[in-house]
């Protein structure tokens, strides 16, 4: 395998930035290995997404490691704060997002469409083998600005 003959002829004293890339891969492949077993790097991927994983510095972190298709992710939004999440109304509209739901709000370049005349709250869920994380947001408005606040945080587990 050319991998393994590269590793070979690899010099950690001459090849000192090779050998720490290589030692970053290992390191992001071990992390995503873990992910079906542990509660705690399942809780880090899935606030990722979320934007509320603290410090900034362990966020930072996460962005390294691969995050396409990990979880389902879906966004709900609702002029009423009731939305259950055990089962969730067909009737409530949403969507399946593939990774960071909050890019709609934060990271568009036309945030009209997201300016109402009165308080929408926001609802961030996402599920991985038993484990469900929903975050929820109030998004309130004004024609020139939208102010978004963190309402809370529940992660329920079922095993």
């Amino acid at each position: 395998m050319p991998l393994v003959e590269s590793l070979k002829r690899l010099n950690p004293d001459k090849d000192r930035g090779v050998f720490v890339f290589y030692v970053f891969i290992a390191a992001i492949a071990a992390f995503l290995c873990c992910l079906p077993f542990s509660t705690s790097i399942q809780r880090i991927m899935m606030s990722k997404f979320h934007l509320t994983l603290n410090p900034f510095s362990r966020w930072a972190a996460a962005q390294c490691v691969p995050s396409m298709y990990n979880f389902k992710n879906e966004v709900f939004w609702s002029f009423q704060p009731q939305i259950s999440f055990n089962r969730a109304d067909p009737m409530t509209p949403h969507l399946a997002v593939n990774h960071y739901p909050m890019r709609m709000i934060f990271f568009t370049g036309d945030r009209r469409g997201a300016v109402f005349h009165e308080p929408l709250y926001i609802y961030l869920r996402s599920t991985y083998r038993g484990r469900e994380l929903v975050t929820s947001y109030l998004l309130t408005s004004t024609p020139q600005r939208l102010y978004v606040q963190f309402l809370n945080i529940h992660e329920r587990s079922e095993r």
